[in-house]
């Protein structure tokens, strides 16, 4: 796995290592998540890798997208460049299957659900590194014959989540929403999200899934879920909107129900509340 010490890695090296020997393959200097069952390897996925496994879930990426608009090439060069590296480390390997860990961000704004087949929009540097990221799944799954699957993740959130906008809400009393806090997202609790990457290793299918719960919600509703769970109040501060801000992303769930089985399970309350209790 690369990216293993990160917010989402960190939870599925956790689901592993029940029945798995599981090898990370981090630039964090940190033995935060190793036990008995862990191997870990601070290495840049821009160097050669080699992995002993069966399957690679692919998480190492330069993940803000306002730090990608500052260095957009480090961001392509970071997210692509490495993804090609993983991909070849698997054929060199001798890797049965790869999942990689892609984003709603390909596809930019919508007003409406989106569904894998539509077309592919993004709206910032690393967007653009997922869909570019995707690509080379795709090529590599028809020119080698590797299984590759890619998982669009939506808003995740849960314990040790490194930023967003759960965490500012959960953190602060005076949170700062930018816009006018009607922007709608699909936020999906991270243990949802260990479980479509669990299954995507355990499928045959190929190509690319959405990971959400296919429900929206504004952030001003959010705010309030967070003050009904806490029962402090959130006082939002509200400033002018980001570039490129994207004003509505939702998932349409059906292809992931129907080939991987996977349907999200955890309702937005019931996520945060599990967050909290186990931060």
């Amino acid at each position: 796995m690369t990216g293993g010490a990160g917010f989402i890695g960190s939870h599925i090296v956790e689901a592993l290592v029940r029945e798995n020997d599981v090898t990370v393959i981090d630039d964090l200097s940190t033995g935060r998540y190793i036990n008995k069952k862990t191997r870990m390897m601070k290495k840049n996925i821009l160097d050669d890798i080699y992995f002993d496994a069966d399957v690679v879930f692919h998480l190492a990426a330069q993940v803000s997208v306002p730090r990608s608009f500052e260095n957009p090439q480090f961001t392509l060069k970071t997210n692509v460049e490495g993804t090609r590296n993983v991909l070849e480390a698997c054929l060199k390997s001798g890797v049965k299957k790869a999942v990689f860990s892609s984003s709603a961000a390909v596809y930019g704004n919508a007003d409406h659900s989106v569904s894998e087949d539509e077309p592919l929009r993004p709206q910032d540097p690393y967007g653009q590194s997922k869909m570019e990221g995707e690509k080379l799944m795709e090529r590599y799954h028809e020119e080698n014959g590797l299984q590759t699957i890619s998982l669009r993740y939506f808003n995740v959130y849960g314990p040790r989540m490194s930023g967003g906008v759960v965490k500012a809400f959960l953190q602060n009393p005076e949170p700062v929403i930018t816009g006018n806090g009607k922007q709608m997202r699909d936020f999906v609790f991270v243990k949802d999200v260990v479980e479509a990457n669990l299954i995507a290793a355990g499928s045959k299918a190929a190509g690319a899934f959405n990971v959400g719960t296919g429900n929206a919600v504004s952030v001003i509703s959010l705010a309030d879920t967070i003050e009904k769970v806490t029962k402090k109040k959130c006082l939002p501060v509200f400033v002018s909107e980001r570039k490129n801000d994207i004003f509505y992303s939702c998932a349409n769930t059906k292809k992931a129900e129907k080939i991987l089985g996977f349907r999200a399970g955890t309702s937005l309350e019931d996520g945060i509340k599990r967050t909290i209790s186990m931060q």
